[in-house]
This record gives structure tokens, C-alpha cells and sequence, in this order.
């Protein structure tokens, strides 16, 4: 649990500045993560039922 607070206390105001001027990883991480990973899910679930 450390980890994760060690890891954003590294983030710099620079670091803000790039995903606002370079947004086209952010964007595409959302979608991974809010399309294809719950459509990877359910293709699996299908896939092999309980």
C-alpha cells in the first residue's frame, strides 16, 4: 500500500502538463480499460461457462 503513494508522490507538475498536451496514451488506456477489457470478460465468460 506504500507502494502506491511512494508512486504518486513522484508526480511532478510536468508530468500533468504532458498528458494534457499528449492525451493520446490516456485516451487510449481508458478505452482499454472501460471497452475492451470488460468485452475480453465477457467473450471469456462465454467461452468457458461455469
Amino acid at each position: 500500500m506504500e507502494s502506491n503513494f511512494l508512486t504518486a508522490g513522484r508526480l511532478s507538475s510536468a508530468d500533468f502538463k504532458r498528458v494534457v498536451v499528449e492525451p493520446k496514451a490516456v485516451i487510449v488506456g481508458l478505452i482499454a480499460q472501460l471497452v475492451l477489457s470488460p468485452l475480453v470478460g465477457f467473450g471469456l465468460a462465454n467461452i468457458f461457462p461455469m
